[in-house]
């Protein structure tokens, strides 16, 4: 069966003026993939604003795993329109019951200018290139998840990682007795849609990529190991730029050891010139033994 794009993915069709259904596909470890249900919520509550508001932030719980193999309802809730920012509530229902839920902040558009070299002021850290540090075609293949996922993700660090490594679920992270970090930079496939809300709900599908991983290496497993599971409990994003998913974006992944289960990480997309695009938190759990949380 030939997969399908991420357009159309994220092209939640209408059911009545506040339902929207949106396809399923699989994700891994046969659950439905966390960043779908952003980017579909996105999609689905972007289409009950004026077109003059851009979606600016997120704040998601992941409650129930969802089924790959059914669609998904996502109902919209007006919460305010106000002169400057509007708000909606959306859930995503499957099988009776609520599997997701967020709270989507959508601002009138500024029409702020481009970023310039001149007005870059978030820059990387000197310890990290600024630029991908790899050679070869983009579409090379690591492994199986790396092909079949709608982005083409490359695993990297300071400069005593091999250049051009490509995703592993074994490949580990940074770590310190109290700090794990992972760099990845990743590109759509498919071609980039215009500037507006799609564009923005597929970066919000990706910013569920390779996260959690942290998330296990902090707790001192990796998800390959045999009884091992873990998910995402929470996510937030904030959009501060247009991203250009047609071009390599650094997703810079941290978190603070913690006790139990729980971790947080905190996350940074950046264009290959250093340019903030977004900021990202999320909360997720490694553990060994069952999914049931």
């Amino acid at each position: 069966m030939t997969k399908s794009s991420l357009k159309s993915v994220l092209a939640v069709q209408p059911s009545d003026a506040s339902t929207f259904i949106g396809e399923s596909i699989p994700g891994i470890y046969n659950r439905t993939f966390g960043g779908q249900l952003i980017g579909q919520a996105v999609a689905s509550a972007g289409r009950t604003v004026a077109d003059d508001r851009q979606i600016v932030s997120a704040q998601t719980t992941f409650l129930h795993p969802g089924d790959y193999a059914q669609p998904i309802s996502y109902r919209v809730h007006t919460v305010r329109d106000g002169r400057t920012f509007s708000n909606r509530q959306v859930e995503a229902h499957q099988g009776g019951r609520i599997i997701f839920s967020g709270h989507f902040a959508f601002q009138v558009d500024e029409h702020l200018p481009g970023p310039t070299a001149a007005a870059e002021s978030e820059r990387l850290t000197p310890l990290i290139q600024t630029k991908p540090p790899f050679v070869g075609p983009a579409s090379a293949v690591g492994n199986d998840w790396n092909y079949r996922s709608y982005f083409d993700i490359r695993m990297t660090t300071v400069a005593d990682r091999p250049a051009g490594q490509l995703l592993t679920d074994d490949l580990p992270s940074v770590t310190t007795p109290e700090f794990a970090h992972q760099l990845a930079w990743f590109r759509l496939r498919e071609s980039a849609p215009a500037p507006g809300l799609l564009n923005r709900a597929m970066l919000g599908f990706a910013s569920d990529y390779t996260v959690l991983r942290v998330v296990s290496q902090a707790k001192g497993v990796t998800r390959r190991e045999s009884g091992v599971n873990g998910a995402t409990l929470s996510q937030s994003i904030w959009w501060h730029l247009e991203p250009s998913l047609d071009e390599w974006l650094l997703y810079v992944q941290e978190t603070a050891k913690t006790p139990g289960i729980r971790g947080v990480v905190f996350g940074r997309i950046y264009t290959s010139s250093g340019i903030l695009v977004a900021s990202i938190a999320q909360e997720g759990f490694a553990r060994a033994g069952d999914f049931d949380r």
